[in-house]
């Protein structure tokens, strides 16, 4: 009965580090359009941004993935920082229970959009089998990074980084 126990337990660690390792599936989607995906606003009064289409960072996340709780307090950094430039931040939470991720928001004071969309639609969608993973999306709505894992979001170098594919001038001459 103890060696059960012990195989349960192993078996469930292992599930959980398999969902917060990096996948190589999503990097194929750079380049891509960002899919319609099925989405609900966690607040009623929040919706997605249809007429101006700023560049947008989504964040694909869960409040059970540690890593992604980790960067939660970054990622609102780095949306603080760049106020200025033509971005948001959208945090696309997968989780089922809608009051643990409004207790989370709450609990951690994030002021940015979060959406809820279910676990299936972003693995068949998006091709993400791993959390924390993160889109930069132009407004044309192409993705053109993909972020997987836990970043420093709030550090210097990623703020210029951004900072330098959200103002990198458009090659508007055709070949």
């Amino acid at each position: 009965m103890n060696i059960y126990r012990l195989f349960c337990l192993v078996i469930f660690f292992l599930g959980g580090v398999v969902a917060c390792t990096e996948s190589q599936s999503a990097q194929a989607m750079q380049g891509k359009q960002w899919p319609q995906l099925a989405m609900s606003a966690l607040y009623p009064t929040v919706e997605a941004d249809k007429e101006n289409k700023p560049w947008q960072l989504i964040n694909v996340w869960a409040t059970w993935c540690e890593p992604c709780r980790k960067e939660m307090p970054m990622l609102e950094n780095l949306a603080s920082a760049l106020t200025a430039e033509n971005f948001s931040l959208i945090l696309l939470s997968i989780d089922t229970d809608l009051n643990l991720v409004k207790e989370f928001t709450l609990r951690y004071y994030i002021d940015s959009s979060v959406f809820i969309t279910s676990r299936d639609e972003v693995e068949q969608q998006l091709s993400v089998l791993s959390y924390p993973m993160t889109f930069l999306v132009n407004p044309e709505g192409e993705i053109v990074k993909v972020y997987q894992g836990v970043r420093e979001w709030d550090s210097s170098l990623m703020i210029a980084s951004i900072k330098n594919i959200i103002n990198e001038p458009v090659n508007t001459n055709s070949q």
